[in-house]
């Protein structure tokens, strides 16, 4: 039930807390796993959860499963040519499916996507957290192996 109504009317799936970004490793776990035991099911479930969270570390990162298998563990010319011929047809389906819930999904992960590039103040916080984590770590270097508590990620 937890979910967040973003402002471009679309709905971003939460996971275990409000913020929906947290499915991104979960998704992206499972996806490697499911390349692992050749699970395309479970593969296909990840991705979708990736985009309904619109979460962009989820979507790369179920591809990258799929792509370190076939160019990585696989190694075979004829892999990789099936890997080409169905990304092109994925590509091609994306820009011509015209299914209401997938134009939704669509235009979400477009609109997050335009959000974070013409987002100053994001990156104001992003570049805050970046230059103070070393001073962060100087501070309180246990919380790094232990965390800091519940609710307390940006404590340090």
């Amino acid at each position: 039930m937890l979910s967040i109504i973003d402002g471009g009317g679309y709905i971003r799936s939460s996971g275990l807390n409000n913020d929906p970004a947290n499915i991104g490793i979960f998704a992206v776990i499972m996806s490697f796993y499911a390349v692992y035991k050749r699970n395309i099911l479970l593969w296909i479930i990840s991705f979708l959860s990736g985009i309904a969270s619109v979460s962009f570390i989820a979507i790369l990162g179920t591809i990258s499963a799929v792509l370190y298998y076939c160019i990585i563990l696989l190694r075979s010319p004829k892999h990789i040519f099936i890997l080409a011929i169905v990304t092109g047809l994925t590509f091609y389906a994306l820009n011509n499916i015209n299914s209401p819930v997938f134009n939704i999904m669509k235009n979400a992960v477009t609109l997050r996507a335009e959000s974070k590039q013409n987002s100053t103040m994001g990156d104001e916080k992003r570049g805050a957290y970046f230059s103070n984590f070393p001073l962060a770590v100087l501070y309180m270097p246990s919380s790094l192996i232990i965390g800091t508590g519940y609710s307390t990620a940006s404590f340090s």
